[in-house]
């Protein structure tokens, strides 16, 4: 049976004549006929008995729809559950994020996502780089939203913006009094760093090394929020992004813009092997749209 007999042997056994199923599927009543004969000679087998113009089915035809109804529920399932996907039904996502955009950017997006589809369900892991990157590659997660490089053959990046790097300090610190931040006004305090082998660290290294001057850290960190809250207690200045700078200031920090200009590139990463679900688009979309504002 083809699919076209199946929906007319469907039709007949719904409305119990030919006349009706011919009304059902918008087809003239000699189509059906000749459908329902043709279909009885193929498989070999009575399913009608004609009677005063109606159609009795056999015990072949109710066995024959009984299977074709299950079949028919299960399409529907099956229907059903893509327009659940459509509304954000079922939908998963597996995001990973480095701490700046992990800790405001990336809950704004679910937030908002939540909103739009409540039936969406989220996994979120704010970790270091070299992390995120294997968790991608591995397919431990779906989608990422990245303040780091994350150069890889087997991943996609998309850069979607930058914010500044901004020196942070105590209040009342004497570098209030500058409007932006040299390498050479740095290097007269305490500096907290990250290890050359990050990110942030060869970001960092870079505006010293083209000062001319060499860092050497009081501490070393891992995350920027960490750095902070270094800062905050007294134990030297920092450079972080312009992000983890503004969310720091409720807790007795200040910050200025370094000098000259750097920015800290903010990407959207995904596995190359992995197409992108419809949720996993709108939290890229979500991303993007916070990033402009």
């Amino acid at each position: 049976m083809n699919l076209r007999q199946i929906e007319i042997f469907r039709a007949i056994m719904l409305t119990g004549s030919v006349t009706d199923a011919a009304r059902l599927l918008h087809v003239t009543q000699p189509g059906i006929s000749r459908a329902a004969r043709h279909l009885e000679t193929s498989l070999g087998v009575s399913l009608f008995e004609r009677q005063k113009g109606r159609l009795a089915p056999t015990q072949d035809a109710l066995r024959l729809f009984a299977e074709i109804e299950n079949m028919y529920r299960g399409v529907q399932s099956v229907q059903e559950f893509a327009q659940g996907l459509k509304r954000g039904e079922h939908a998963r996502l597996r995001i990973v994020s480095s701490p700046s955009v992990g800790l405001r950017i990336v809950p704004h997006a679910i937030a908002r996502l939540q909103q739009q589809l409540p039936g969406a369900r989220f996994t979120l892991d704010v970790l270091a780089g070299q992390q995120l990157v294997e968790m991608l590659v591995n397919r431990q997660a779906d989608v990422g939203v990245l303040a780091i490089q994350a150069e890889h053959p087997l991943l996609e990046v998309e850069v979607i913006g930058s914010v500044p790097l901004m020196c942070v300090f105590p209040e009342s610190h004497e570098l209030a009094n500058k409007r932006s931040i040299s390498a050479k006004d740095a290097a007269g305090y305490p500096f907290i760093s990250f290890g050359r082998e990050t990110y942030q660290g060869r970001l960092i290294g870079g505006v010293f090394d083209a000062a001319g001057l060499q860092i050497d850290p009081v501490v070393n960190v891992r995350f920027a929020r960490t750095a902070c809250a270094m800062v905050s207690a007294g134990a030297g200045i920092a450079f972080v992004d312009a992000l983890t700078a503004e969310d720091a200031r409720t807790s007795g920090i200040d910050y200025r813009p370094v000098r000259p200009a750097t920015r800290v590139e903010i990407g959207l990463v995904r596995p190359r092997s992995l197409g992108l679900s419809s949720l996993g688009a709108a939290f890229f979309d979500q991303v993007k749209r916070l990033m402009r504002q």
